[in-house]
């Protein structure tokens, strides 16, 4: 979404959805940088009339303020123009540093500042303070599994009923907590004890047995 126009955004997409009688689905829904975040109501208040008048609308985001952007984000348009040893050579010229710098400090100001930044997979220590106060665990569930198959349009997948691909994944909900962090990215979650695919048993006791059953879901 473009943030600084993110009302005109979702506007234009529920304008596409009505018009072609299709389902939609702003994702990675969030208003980015402070100067925007008052429009977070406006943008409710859109969705929430959407649905009202009938329109398959649901969003999309993720439970934390880290982003997948690459760190090129930070640099100016202008000096990121050209191939990797160009950018490199820009930011190794003194005489462009500085400018670079201002910059990169300002990204960070529009985005609420540095110190907001956290990391989120599953449940971290940030987040927990919003539990309960947001919808309990059922809720929590039925966003990550029925909700998003429903919405598109998958099949046979993501319930626990008769007939259905059996991928289930069973967790502690007073141990789950993912232990990632910036620094040291590559750690599995605590608290999920197994995990179940296709009926096959991927994760026993919270470690991968080195099958991998799954299938492309449609």
């Amino acid at each position: 979404m473009k943030d600084d126009r993110v009302i005109e955004a979702i506007e234009e997409e529920l304008q596409i959805g009505k018009k072609a009688r299709a389902s939609v689905e702003p994702a990675h829904l969030k208003a980015c940088n402070k100067s925007n975040w008052y429009k977070v109501d406006q943008m409710l208040e859109l969705i929430t009339k959407a649905i009202d008048q009938g329109l398959p609308i649901k969003a999309d985001r993720y439970p934390c303020v880290a982003y997948g952007n690459g760190l090129s984000t930070f640099i100016p348009l202008c000096s990121r123009q050209g191939e990797t040893d160009n950018v490199l050579a820009r930011l190794n010229d003194k005489t462009q540093i500085k400018k670079i710098e201002e910059y990169a400090l300002s990204r960070g100001s529009r985005i609420g500042g540095w110190e907001g930044v956290i990391i989120s997979y599953c449940k971290s220590d940030e987040n927990k303070k919003c539990e309960e106060k947001c919808f309990d665990l059922p809720t929590a569930v039925k966003k990550m599994t029925t909700m998003p198959s429903e919405q598109l349009g998958l099949k046979n997948c993501c319930s626990i009923v008769k007939d259905n691909f059996a991928d289930i994944a069973i967790f502690n909900p007073n141990t789950v907590i993912d232990k990632a962090t910036f620094t040291e990215p590559h750690q599995t979650a605590q608290g999920i004890e197994y995990v179940l695919d296709n009926g096959k048993i991927v994760i026993n006791k919270g470690k991968h047995t080195g099958i991998f059953p799954g299938s492309v879901l449609s």
